[in-house]
């Protein structure tokens, strides 16, 4: 059988398995390259915060991780 380039003994199940463990590369870099995009969202914040003297890259991360940029404020303390 040759499937996925593979020559050799490679049966129906072993083709299923890797058939799902490509579909599921598949939906794992489709959700990083999603995390991608949000994490560009805040690239004009993280610059312009870095600039700050003092600030450094991770402060800036905490900070932003902190404040939640662009999201509505909690309505109590609770929901935060």
């Amino acid at each position: 059988m040759d499937i996925f380039g593979v020559s050799g003994r490679l049966c129906d199940h072993h083709a299923f398995l890797l058939t799902a463990m490509l579909a599921r590369l598949g939906a794992i870099n489709a959700d990083i390259a999603a995390l991608d995009q949000e994490i560009a969202s805040f690239a004009a914040a993280v610059e312009r915060m870095d600039e700050m003297p003092g600030i450094g890259l991770a402060a800036v991360h905490a900070i932003i991780t902190e404040i939640r940029l662009g999201s509505k404020p909690s309505a109590t303390a609770r929901h935060a």
